[in-house]
């Protein structure tokens, strides 16, 4: 993931290029952000979360909303852009950070992965994710977002973003058999999410009737790790 030094250029207004690149969309970017964190709330919300993952956290648009929907859990942002790093712990101090080399294998309950692995090399995709898989306790779960390619409109976005030249959008089912080449995470939920723009947000509820449509923005796929995948005990994690 060799992205760091260009998002540290673009940290500074990263939000306002998405904005910028959503158009005649029109809203913030953080209500999008926003709605994902929801969508992995309702479906995980049997699921006991002690410590968050937001690896490629960025400028943390998505921390506010991982707090609210996890409270009190232990909130961990990982990213290679330290200026973005920076500006995400100025603005919410409780964000604990940990780079990406440093990240302790069975320690998370849940890890989540938004917009990140389309600007992660293919050729080195599955490792990535195979490390991330490593990483959550037995029965976490692992949440990735992504673009959706078979959404026009999604394209014409991606096009218009400037940190996103010549990146190389998945798929539903590649992230699908990206998770299942980890061979310690069972369990695949996935569907399509972000049908309407901001403006059109009362109409929300149409979502979960159009999950398996791939017609939304972007879509999820959610897996847990294997219970009987480590057969070690969990290392115990001092945040500080």
């Amino acid at each position: 993931m060799n992205q760091s030094n260009e998002f540290d250029d673009f940290a500074k207004d990263y939000q306002g290029h998405i904005n910028e690149a959503l158009g005649p969309l029109g809203g913030d970017v953080a209500y999008y952000v926003g709605r994902k964190v929801q969508i992995l709330r309702k479906l995980i919300s049997d699921q006991s979360v002690e410590r968050v993952l937001d690896y490629g956290c960025g400028i943390g648009q998505a921390v506010p909303f991982l707090k609210n929907a996890f409270n009190p859990a232990i909130l961990i942002g990982s990213d290679l852009s330290s200026a973005s790093v920076d500006f995400a712990i100025r603005q919410y101090p409780y964000l604990l950070y940990r780079h990406p080399e440093e990240l302790e294998d069975n320690s998370f309950d849940l890890i989540f992965v938004s917009n990140v692995m389309h600007h992660i090399d293919p050729t080195e995709r599955s490792k990535v994710v195979q490390d991330l898989c490593k990483k959550l306790r037995p029965g976490g779960k692992i949440a990735i977002f992504e673009h959706n390619p078979f959404n026009f409109v999604t394209r014409i976005v991606v096009s218009n973003c400037v940190f996103d030249e010549g990146v190389q959008l998945l798929s539903k089912s590649r992230v699908r058999q990206t998770l299942r080449s980890s061979g310690i995470i069972e369990n695949l939920e996935s569907g399509y999410c972000l049908f309407v723009p901001e403006r059109l947000r009362k109409l929300n509820w149409l979502e979960d009737k159009f999950r398996y449509i791939p017609l939304g923005g972007q879509h999820f796929t959610i897996g847990s790790k294997k219970l009987d995948s480590n057969k070690s005990a969990s290392v115990h994690v001092h945040d500080n």
